[in-house]
């Protein structure tokens, strides 16, 4: 009388024959019942046409959502169960990332407020881009930089294109707001420059 322990390695070896003749999972349980090996019960339910075939990815709710937003699912990336995406999770995917919020130093984070400086898209030198007082410090600097020739961006630009810096400018007065320097100023500048130089190499020629 064969004992469960030689039924059991019956079971085994004839399942491995059928694995490597490429049967998948319920193709072996098939054959085993059929040698009446496994009791009928284990053998795969005939599928019906109204039956619905759930998705390996997601629940049947995350799945439509997921098609509808036209999102790629990877296998098993879900937090449901056996790695399915849930409608929270497709939820996630649709919101993105969540931004992390600045991160910054209480003392950098006084000076900031004390002086009306933006720490907006700052990027810190502390540790994972904290923002620390010497950081603050520096936006301090290139305010105060900034603030002594008021220039537009377009007459910055159109100064550099012709070879000059904003330290050029000292004593020039725009005629814009405030004596902000226009473009029109910084093109009289450099026909001032210009003039300027033809006559020191008329000079030289004398």
């Amino acid at each position: 009388m064969a004992t469960s322990a030689d039924k059991l390695s019956q079971i085994l070896v004839e399942a491995c024959k059928f694995a490597r003749d490429g049967m998948d999972d319920e193709a072996v349980i098939l054959e085993l019942a059929k040698l009446e090996l496994l009791p009928k019960k284990l053998l795969p339910k005939a599928k019906t046409e109204k039956e619905e075939v759930v998705s390996f990815y997601a629940s049947k709710q995350a799945e439509a959502a997921a098609v509808q937003a036209q999102l790629s699912l990877e296998l098993g990336k879900g937090s449901g169960k056996h790695g399915k995406y849930t409608l929270a999770d497709i939820k996630k995917l649709l919101e993105g990332p969540k931004q992390k919020p600045t991160q910054i130093s209480p003392s950098a984070l006084q000076l900031a407020n004390e002086h009306g400086i933006s720490i907006a898209g700052v990027v810190g030198t502390g540790k994972e881009g904290r923002i620390v007082l010497k950081d603050i410090e520096a936006l301090m600097e290139k305010k105060d930089e900034s603030q002594e020739i008021s220039i537009s961006p377009l007459a910055l630009k159109k100064l550099e294109e012709a070879g000059y810096s904003k330290g050029d400018l000292a004593g020039v007065i725009g005629t814009g707001k405030e004596g902000r320097i226009l473009q029109k100023d910084v093109e009289e500048f450099i026909k001032q420059q210009k003039g300027s130089e033809t006559e020191d190499n008329d000079t030289d020629d004398e």
